[in-house]
């Protein structure tokens, strides 16, 4: 009687907790600071730079329109159609590419798998995240995780406010944490990393490794053993609505190219950022010296 009592126990509160929880539909906004290294900034192709960022997410069910404000980059996520497409309107182009094959590069970049490359999966070395405590964040029951992964090119430290009170789509926390596997709304994101430079100069090829180094030598980089990486990712503002299909429409004055390698999309970034530059709108700070502190009220 006893077993029986603790089994129908486990269920009622199972099925308590499943219903506290609801999928979410809507957008969320958020604001983030990054600092980067040269070596990390370079080797981005655009995707890094150093100072704020505001992006927002679109969700409805399985799809996810992630918006960057700032680059005005757009990912659409649709994994039920094995479908990304990454475009920006101000240079009318995209490119269109197999989810499938996406979410196992760039969305795998923090999973337990490590992200693949040429067909050959890169696990880490060491991967462990562990809920510290509960704590409270924008009135919601929140955990608190603290996170480190391993490999042989870089080191990085997590700390992860994860509310239990919204079920995320896959896509979401792909996009978000590179595939850290969460499926809660993630309110505050921290991660810290330290890349060792000989590995990720080797992985860069032979005329790009050169250039990076002629650019940390002319940007005076007296340590050329680590390059580092520090991130701050804050919810500012959750708008739960229905959100009509028409929303992950792409415009049809964009030029979509499909290809299935998904680093094909470094010419995007490339070019991106190159107009971005000659037109003035390059969102980048003057300093650029690695900062790996900020006031908990994120004062920007």
């Amino acid at each position: 009687m006893k077993r029986f009592l603790s089994f129908v126990l486990i269920a009622l509160i199972t099925t308590l907790v499943a219903h506290a929880q609801k999928q979410f539909e809507g957008e969320l906004h958020y604001r983030s600071i990054e600092n980067h290294d040269q070596l990390v900034v370079d080797g981005s192709c655009g995707m890094a730079y150093n100072g704020a960022r505001n992006t927002k997410y679109i969700i409805k069910g399985n799809k996810v329109l992630f918006v960057d404000e700032c680059t005005h980059m757009r990912t659409l996520m649709d994994a039920d159609n094995d479908i990304v497409v990454l475009y920006n309107e101000l240079i009318g182009k995209g490119m269109q590419f197999k989810y499938s094959h996406y979410e196992k590069t760039y969305f795998a970049t923090f999973s337990k798998e490590g992200p693949s490359y040429m067909g050959h999966g890169t696990p880490p070395s060491l991967y462990r995240f562990d809920k510290e405590s509960d704590v409270v964040l924008m009135d919601m029951q929140t955990e608190y995780i603290k996170g480190r992964i391993e490999n042989k090119t870089a080191g990085t430290d997590f700390d992860i406010y994860a509310i239990p009170s919204y079920i995320m789509p896959k896509a979401y926390s792909q996009i978000i944490s590179y595939g850290i596997d969460i499926d809660n709304l993630i309110g505050k994101l921290k991660w810290e990393q330290t890349n060792l430079i000989k590995p990720v100069l080797g992985g860069l090829g032979n005329k790009i490794a050169a250039k990076v180094m002629s650019k940390m030598v002319d940007a005076k980089v007296t340590d050329m053993s680590e390059a580092k990486t520090y991130v701050l990712n804050e919810l500012k503002e959750i708008k739960e609505r229905n959100v009509d299909d028409s929303e992950f429409t792409i415009p049809a004055k964009i030029s979509i190219n499909k290809s299935e390698s998904p680093f094909k999309v470094l010419d995007l970034y490339k070019e991106t950022r190159a107009y971005l530059l000659k037109n003035n709108m390059y969102p980048t700070q003057v300093n650029k010296e690695v900062i790996y502190k900020i006031d908990d009220e994120w004062d920007f």
